[in-house]
């Protein structure tokens, strides 16, 4: 049962998911990292940084995983989420932690035992714009748990070789992001940039990465809007689907 302090909001495949009222809530970021995971159903999946666990639960609604650990280092959301997979009935194909993934990679029964991994990381550095009252939104926006360094390598701890991460940032730290992947053997295959219309520079930017992969990336720009305010063919499909159109996969599907 939510409290006084969150608010409920029904998403995709009718998930309800609750959120602090004053604290940061899902944008438009996580229903594109969740679409843009590929359907792999015998997989174990991680996701860490979960917050309200919006992006493991859209993905446990459409069975993309065997099972999805989520993963979350501040308590109160780790509860949040725990409540939300509850609030679902989503128990059995996603489970919560509450744990700093810089730590939870080093426990031995986790190292290398994902298939995938999601991550949509706070995008500011500690020292970056302005900071928030709220302790635990300040938290969601800014490396206060991490860089982005130490958190790609947490991720390539998880995975096993051959292992997908798929993550979501924002283009201004782009270099960062490739760089982190890089030095985490963590190799880009496929980066989609998203644009509110096709006039707007690129606002996110999406990458999946392939743990201990070759050199060679595919990549394609997403526009969300047409003039006059509707939104585009492609993102329509992506909200109804749940995943991207396949000519945002690979050359072969395009």
């Amino acid at each position: 049962m939510e409290k006084e302090s969150e608010i409920v909001t029904t998403v995709n495949d009718n998930i309800t998911i609750a959120e602090p009222v004053n604290g940061q809530r899902f944008g438009t970021d996580a229903l594109l990292l969740a679409a843009y995971a590929k359907k792999s159903p015998k997989s174990t999946a991680v996701e860490i940084g979960t917050g309200s666990g919006i992006v493991a639960l859209l993905c446990a609604g459409r069975r993309k995983f065997a099972h999805i650990d989520a993963v979350e280092v501040q308590p109160a959301l780790a509860e949040l989420c725990a409540r939300n997979i509850e609030r679902n009935g989503m128990g059995a194909h996603v489970s919560a932690y509450c744990a700093d993934a810089r730590a939870f990679c080093r426990l031995p029964e986790r190292a290398g035992a994902y298939d995938a991994a999601l991550f949509n990381p706070p995008y500011m550095r500690v020292g970056d714009g302005y900071r928030s009252d709220d302790a635990g939104r300040d938290a969601s926006r800014r490396e206060l748990h991490g860089d982005i360094f130490e958190l790609c390598s947490a991720v390539s701890r998880l995975l096993r070789t051959g292992g997908v991460f798929y993550s979501v940032y924002r283009p201004d730290r782009l270099a960062d992001l490739i760089c982190a992947l890089r030095d985490a053997s963590l190799e880009p295959k496929r980066m989609t940039f998203v644009c509110d219309t096709a006039g707007h520079p690129p606002c996110l930017v999406l990458v999946e990465s392939r743990k201990g992969s070759g050199v060679a990336m595919y990549l394609t720009p997403i526009f969300i809007m047409r003039e006059g305010g509707r939104p585009t063919p492609d993102f329509m499909y992506l909200l109804e689907n749940g995943e991207f159109p396949a000519k945002y996969i690979s050359r072969e599907k395009s």
